[in-house]
C-alpha cells in the first residue's frame, strides 16, 4: 500500500443485516469495508489509518437518530443479550471441562452460539453509543417518527406504521416499524395527508394514500 495515498471517507454506516460499512474514496474509485462488529470496526479504522491518510470529513462517528420508544427497546434489548451471553458462556464453559472431544459438533455450536451473541451485544453497544433521541414528530408532514395511516390502493386495506431509522425497524409490532431507508419509509419522507406514493416491490408497483400523520 502507498501510504502517500489519501482515503476520504465518504460514507460511515450501520447496515439492516449489522454490519458495520465504511466507504473510502482514493479521489479515482472508492472501496467499502465492512466489519460485523463495533470491535472489529474499530480494528479496521486502526489499520487503515496505519496505511493510509484518511480525511474523515466528521463522519466517522455518524449519527443514529432513534425515537425515545425505541431508545429504550434497544436498552433493554441490550440487558438481554447481555444475560444470554452470560448463559452461553457458562454452558461453553462446562463443556470445554466435560468433553474430552473437542470436535463435538455440540461444543461447535455453543461456540457459534456465544459468537453470533456477542456480534449482537457490540451492535447494540455501538447503535446506543451513537444514538440521538428524537422529538415527538410534529407538523403535517411525515418525518422520522411519524405515525402514518395508509391506504392500499389495490386491496383498499389500510396499514399503520411509524416511520424509523433502520435500527428499529420491524414488521413484528403494531404498528409495524418502517425503515426511513426502505422505499416506502423513503417515498412517503415529507408528504401529507391526501398525498399519494407509488413503490416498487418484488410483487409490482404499489400504490398508497395517505389518509392521517400523527406523532
Amino acid at each position: 500500500m502507498n501510504a502517500a495515498l489519501t482515503l476520504i471517507v465518504v460514507q460511515n454506516s450501520l447496515r439492516g443485516d449489522g454490519f458495520l460499512s465504511l466507504a473510502c474514496s482514493s479521489g479515482r474509485e472508492t472501496v467499502v469495508f465492512e466489519a460485523r462488529s463495533s470491535a472489529s470496526y474499530t480494528a479496521l479504522t486502526t489499520g487503515l489509518a496505519g496505511c493510509f491518510t484518511c480525511q474523515t470529513g466528521g463522519v466517522m462517528a455518524r449519527e443514529i437518530k432513534l425515537t425515545k420508544a425505541g431508545y429504550e427497546r434497544l436498552k433493554q434489548e441490550l440487558q438481554e443479550e447481555k444475560q444470554r451471553l452470560d448463559e452461553a458462556t457458562r454452558v461453553l464453559q462446562e463443556q470445554m471441562e466435560s468433553y474430552e472431544d473437542y470436535e463435538d459438533s455440540g461444543l461447535e455450536e455453543s461456540k457459534r452460539e456465544k459468537a453470533r451473541i456477542e456480534a449482537r451485544v457490540d451492535s447494540l453497544e455501538d447503535i446506543l453509543q451513537r444514538a440521538v433521541i428524537i422529538e415527538s414528530a410534529e407538523g403535517d408532514k411525515i418525518a422520522l417518527g411519524s405515525i402514518v395511516l395508509l391506504k392500499d390502493e389495490k386491496t383498499k386495506e389500510n396499514l399503520t406504521i411509524q416511520i424509523v431509522a433502520p435500527a428499529e425497524a420491524t414488521i413484528l409490532e403494531d404498528p409495524m416499524r418502517v425503515s426511513d431507508e426502505s422505499p416506502l419509509g423513503a417515498a412517503l419522507l415529507g408528504k401529507k395527508e391526501g398525498d399519494k406514493v407509488r413503490i416498487e416491490t418484488p410483487s409490482g408497483k404499489r400504490r398508497y394514500a395517505v389518509l392521517s400523520v400523527g406523532a
